[in-house]
């Protein structure tokens, strides 16, 4: 996989909605992490990360560059981790 190039798949709306990206925009810009106009910058609102990495990319980015696939390993690694630690704690 080509990081700095963000190996690019197709993109579509899912479950994080304009509504809930919106709201976190406008927590990230009260909290200092965004710069006041985000809400209105193509490149933090987009989908699809920018790139050449250059540009921080935003969690709702990462599709973009790392595809289903890679996304579900990563989930399915922190549950494991998540399941052997409880196992560990009883």
């Amino acid at each position: 996989m080509n990081i700095s190039g963000h190996t690019n798949y197709q993109i579509r709306r899912g479950c994080l909605t304009e509504s809930n990206r919106g709201q976190y925009i406008i927590k990230a810009i009260e909290r200092g992490q965004l710069p006041e106009n985000a809400g209105r910058m193509a490149h933090i609102l987009s989908l699809e990360a920018s790139s050449g990495g250059t540009v921080p990319i935003q969690f709702w980015q990462l599709f973009s560059v790392l595809g289903q696939d890679r996304i579900v390993d990563i989930v399915h690694a922190f549950y494991r981790r998540v399941f052997v630690e409880e196992d560990r704690v009883k």
